[in-house]
Protein backbone atom coordinates (compact mmCIF):
# COMPACT_ATOMS: atom_id res chain seq x y z
CA UNK A 1 0.00 0.00 0.00
CA UNK A 2 1.18 3.70 -0.24
CA UNK A 3 0.94 4.13 3.45
CA UNK A 4 2.86 7.64 3.45
CA UNK A 5 0.96 8.92 1.07
CA UNK A 6 -2.58 8.48 3.03
CA UNK A 7 -3.94 12.05 4.38
CA UNK A 8 -1.81 14.19 1.82
CA UNK A 9 -4.97 15.43 0.02
CA UNK A 10 -3.49 15.19 -4.01
CA UNK A 11 -5.57 16.22 -6.61
CA UNK A 12 -6.77 13.69 -8.91
CA UNK A 13 -4.61 16.16 -11.19
CA UNK A 14 -1.52 16.34 -8.83
CA UNK A 15 -1.83 12.54 -8.62
CA UNK A 16 -1.73 11.77 -12.18
CA UNK A 17 1.15 14.32 -12.96
CA UNK A 18 2.75 12.92 -10.29
CA UNK A 19 3.29 9.14 -11.40
CA UNK A 20 3.93 10.09 -15.21
CA UNK A 21 7.07 11.29 -13.20
CA UNK A 22 7.46 8.23 -11.10
CA UNK A 23 7.03 5.81 -13.91
CA UNK A 24 9.24 7.37 -15.53
CA UNK A 25 6.73 8.33 -18.46
CA UNK A 26 6.63 10.99 -20.82
CA UNK A 27 5.70 13.99 -19.51
CA UNK A 28 2.91 16.44 -19.72
CA UNK A 29 1.99 20.06 -19.26
CA UNK A 30 -2.14 19.19 -18.77
CA UNK A 31 -4.13 17.05 -16.73
CA UNK A 32 -6.10 15.70 -19.77
CA UNK A 33 -2.67 14.96 -21.19
CA UNK A 34 -1.71 13.14 -18.23
CA UNK A 35 -4.53 11.52 -17.65
CA UNK A 36 -4.72 10.30 -21.46
CA UNK A 37 -1.21 8.97 -20.94
CA UNK A 38 -2.22 6.67 -18.30
CA UNK A 39 -6.01 5.67 -19.52
CA UNK A 40 -3.85 4.57 -22.52
CA UNK A 41 -1.67 2.38 -19.96
CA UNK A 42 -4.75 1.11 -18.52
CA UNK A 43 -3.85 3.05 -15.18
CA UNK A 44 -6.30 4.68 -13.31
CA UNK A 45 -9.15 4.55 -10.57
CA UNK A 46 -11.73 2.41 -11.04
CA UNK A 47 -14.02 4.32 -11.73
CA UNK A 48 -11.83 6.36 -14.14
CA UNK A 49 -9.84 10.06 -13.69
CA UNK A 50 -12.13 12.88 -12.94
CA UNK A 51 -11.53 14.80 -15.74
CA UNK A 52 -14.79 16.98 -15.48
CA UNK A 53 -13.08 17.98 -11.97
CA UNK A 54 -9.23 17.57 -11.79
CA UNK A 55 -8.95 19.16 -9.02
CA UNK A 56 -11.11 16.72 -6.82
CA UNK A 57 -9.09 15.42 -4.11
CA UNK A 58 -8.45 11.90 -4.64
CA UNK A 59 -9.35 9.17 -2.52
CA UNK A 60 -7.27 7.03 -0.31
CA UNK A 61 -9.25 4.23 -1.77
CA UNK A 62 -8.88 5.74 -5.32
CA UNK A 63 -4.96 6.09 -4.61
CA UNK A 64 -4.97 2.03 -3.87
CA UNK A 65 -6.67 1.21 -7.23
CA UNK A 66 -4.43 3.41 -9.07
CA UNK A 67 -1.66 1.61 -7.32
CA UNK A 68 -2.89 -1.79 -8.18
CA UNK A 69 -3.48 -0.80 -12.24
CA UNK A 70 -0.07 0.45 -11.93
CA UNK A 71 1.18 -2.97 -10.70
CA UNK A 72 -0.88 -4.35 -13.31
CA UNK A 73 0.88 -2.21 -16.08
CA UNK A 74 4.04 -3.56 -15.05
CA UNK A 75 3.19 -6.92 -15.05
CA UNK A 76 1.56 -6.90 -18.49
CA UNK A 77 4.80 -4.53 -19.66
CA UNK A 78 3.26 -1.99 -20.26
CA UNK A 79 5.38 0.42 -17.82
CA UNK A 80 9.59 -0.98 -17.13
CA UNK A 81 8.92 0.28 -13.44
CA UNK A 82 7.87 -2.82 -11.36
CA UNK A 83 5.54 -2.72 -8.76
CA UNK A 84 7.34 -3.38 -5.86
CA UNK A 85 9.49 -0.16 -7.67
CA UNK A 86 6.42 2.13 -8.21
CA UNK A 87 4.82 1.44 -4.13
CA UNK A 88 8.34 2.64 -3.00
CA UNK A 89 9.05 5.63 -5.40
CA UNK A 90 5.24 6.50 -4.40
CA UNK A 91 6.27 6.42 -0.74
CA UNK A 92 9.56 8.02 -0.38
CA UNK A 93 7.94 11.05 -2.50
CA UNK A 94 5.25 11.35 0.67
CA UNK A 95 8.14 10.97 2.68
CA UNK A 96 9.91 13.41 1.77
CA UNK A 97 7.12 16.14 0.65
CA UNK A 98 6.20 15.22 4.84
CA UNK A 99 9.96 16.10 5.95
CA UNK A 100 9.41 19.31 3.55
CA UNK A 101 6.38 20.98 4.77
CA UNK A 102 7.25 20.29 8.34
CA UNK A 103 10.72 21.86 7.71
CA UNK A 104 8.69 24.86 6.27
CA UNK A 105 6.68 25.11 9.05
CA UNK A 106 9.27 24.76 11.72
CA UNK A 107 11.11 27.35 9.91
CA UNK A 108 8.99 29.98 10.87
CA UNK A 109 7.41 30.93 7.55
CA UNK A 110 4.09 29.00 8.31
CA UNK A 111 3.37 28.90 12.08
CA UNK A 112 -0.79 29.37 13.10
CA UNK A 113 -2.33 31.90 10.90
CA UNK A 114 -0.14 34.79 11.04
CA UNK A 115 3.24 35.44 9.28
CA UNK A 116 6.63 35.19 11.55
CA UNK A 117 9.80 36.00 10.14
CA UNK A 118 12.26 32.96 9.66
CA UNK A 119 15.34 32.70 11.32
CA UNK A 120 18.05 31.27 9.50
CA UNK A 121 21.69 29.81 11.28
CA UNK A 122 23.58 32.99 9.69
CA UNK A 123 22.55 36.06 10.92
CA UNK A 124 26.31 37.48 10.24
CA UNK A 125 26.72 41.08 8.21
CA UNK A 126 29.01 44.14 9.33
CA UNK A 127 28.41 47.75 9.89
CA UNK A 128 28.01 48.46 6.13
CA UNK A 129 26.39 45.34 4.77
CA UNK A 130 22.88 44.01 6.32
CA UNK A 131 22.63 40.45 6.98
CA UNK A 132 18.37 39.98 6.33
CA UNK A 133 16.80 36.84 7.95
CA UNK A 134 16.19 35.48 5.05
Amino acid sequence: MISSCAGRNFTQCEFALLLLDLLDLETRETCEGAFALLESLHIGPVGGWAKADPTRILTPQEMEEVRCSASLAADQGLISASSSVIVARLNRFCEELKASLEAVRESGIIRGKTDVPPITGYQGGTERVASPPF
